[in-house]
């Protein structure tokens, strides 16, 4: 962060809400403000990114069980491993930048408060969810915001996309696509990234680590009862 945190003025009534999905990383708004916003990461720059090196392991997995042992078969492994954790470092570096330019938003527009969804309850089944690390970049997030003096909540993303953050109303396909928003009360169109961003921000629906636990008993009990 380049603001020493001496220096800064953190406004009690700012909050920035984050929208993190998989086209764009972090979607940035503010409680205050219904223009003031910032996209940040490409979701498909990274998904390509992951995509690739996961090619090149899965040829170097094929290809490996052709050899039946011994220098060949060790030398292939190693490749496979130095490459998987030159993913790892690179996804750890993503997130690492991720985080910074959300702080940094945060920084720059005065805001005591970041607000994040809370993503415990996502869906790791999900093919394209499962590998997302949606957990760390939060961590990073927390991370450097406390240096900073910024607290970070998390709260119920819950009808967060759904909602119209000018004039409240929820109601089913006001969300067009990843793009469009638009309300069908007031009229109001948006990008809906930033409307779900904005209502993150405007959220009071604060989670709490009991809340987690919680959730985290029904989807094991849920689990639990589908292998029977």
């Amino acid at each position: 962060i380049d603001v020493p945190p001496t220096k800064m003025y953190l406004d009690e009534n700012v909050v920035v809400g984050v929208d993190r999905g998989m086209n764009i990383p972090a979607y940035c708004a503010l409680n205050t403000n219904s223009y003031i916003r910032s996209a940040i990461g490409d979701g498909k720059m990274i998904h390509d990114k992951r995509a690739a090196l996961k090619a090149e392991k899965d040829r170097i997995k094929r290809n490996s069980t052709f050899v039946k042992g011994g220098h060949g078969r060790n030398r292939k492994m190693v490749k496979f491993d130095k490459i998987a954790k030159h993913e790892q470092a690179v996804m750890k570096h993503i997130d690492h930048c991720i985080a910074k330019k959300v702080v940094q938003f945060a920084v720059k527009n005065h805001a005591k408060y970041i607000n994040l969804e809370d993503l415990s309850g996502i869906n790791k089944d999900d093919k394209y969810l499962k590998d997302w690390s949606f957990y760390r970049q939060g961590e990073f997030i927390k991370y450097k915001a406390a240096k900073v003096g910024i607290i970070v909540r998390e709260v119920d993303p819950k009808y967060t996309s759904q909602t119209c953050s000018c004039c409240g109303n929820l109601e089913d396909g006001q969300r067009i696509d990843q793009a469009h928003f638009v309300c069908k009360k007031c009229g109001e169109k948006m990008n809906a990234d930033f409307n779900a961003a904005r209502n993150i921000a405007m959220s009071t629906k604060f989670i709490t680590e009991k809340d987690k636990k919680k959730k985290k008993k029904i989807r094991n009990d849920e689990d639990n009862k589908s292998n029977v």
